[in-house]
């Protein structure tokens, strides 16, 4: 399914940025879209008008194509939509206000060919849509095609952080991570933490931190952590204990001995070259 990755990709980075304060601050008017099917491919067709600064507002028109994350078609009456490439700020305003708006059920019901009209008439058939094997089948299929972005709301997107505690034990030094935005949770056990992440899972961790484990959650150097985690570390030590914990061991004095050991031959050969 489309989603806010798919919208950055489609914009240059600053187009992205303003477009996002223009849906911010609400400037988003009479904003509208239908989810239909063409050759079997799920598409939705976005109309919009964005309130301007030099103009009263510009009229916009996307279609996207839902199967393939991806704009077909842009339309908007400003000036840099015709002046640059990839879509300008007034179609990514327009875009995030239906990746926000948009149900997963829509394209559903376009793929199956179900209308709003007759969802209204047959509340009974509704229900067995919702508990219908076929249809979950479908809805994970897009899930993960997507990676799950679409789940994330905009006040989780990009904002999660790590905050790593390092403590020097004897020759061993140990790092413990937080997680969280204003309000930081322990992180207690990381091979569960990198799991999640690997299937986009939904996790809790207190009242003001639950979300679906995607990287796009996260920010820059969050996700540089998790690189970390995933393939720089030596040891994790939960499979060693009975009880989950959140920190990795380095082996450092190991790691000094190899120095000074490196350090001896280089002298051993300034001296022989002499």
């Amino acid at each position: 399914m489309f989603s806010i990755s798919d919208i950055k990709q489609e914009a240059y980075p600053a187009a992205y940025r303003r477009g996002k304060e223009l849906y911010e601050r609400g400037l988003v008017q009479e904003f509208s879209y239908d989810v239909y099917t063409e050759d079997g491919v799920p598409k939705a067709e976005l109309i919009g008008r964005v309130k301007g600064t030099v103009e009263d507002h510009y009229d916009v028109r996307l279609v996207i194509d839902e199967e393939y994350a991806e704009v077909s078609e842009s339309r908007c009456n400003c000036e840099a939509f015709c002046n640059y490439e990839g879509i300008c700020k007034h179609c990514v305003a327009v875009a995030l206000a239906y990746v926000n708006r948009r149900q997963a059920k829509d394209i559903l019901n376009a793929k199956l060919g179900v209308s709003e009209k007759t969802e209204q008439k047959d509340i009974r058939t509704e229900k067995e849509l919702k508990t219908d094997t076929s249809l979950k089948n479908l809805l994970n299929r897009y899930s993960m095609r997507a990676g799950s972005t679409y789940l994330l709301p905009e006040n989780i997107y990009g904002k999660v952080e790590l905050e790593p505690y390092f403590k020097m034990e004897y020759s061993y030094a140990t790092v413990e991570f937080k997680i969280g935005m204003e309000q930081k949770y322990v992180l207690k056990n990381i091979s569960a933490f990198l799991h999640s992440i690997k299937i986009n899972e939904k996790v809790r961790y207190g009242k003001k931190l639950e979300f679906y484990h995607h990287l796009d959650a996260f920010t820059e150097s969050a996700k540089r952590m998790i690189a970390f985690m995933e393939l720089s570390l030596i040891h994790i030590s939960e499979p060693t204990r009975r009880t989950p914990i959140s920190y990795a061991v380095f082996c450092l004095k190991k790691k000094k001995k190899q120095t000074k050991k490196k350090q001896k031959e280089n002298r051993r050969s300034k001296k022989k070259n002499k």
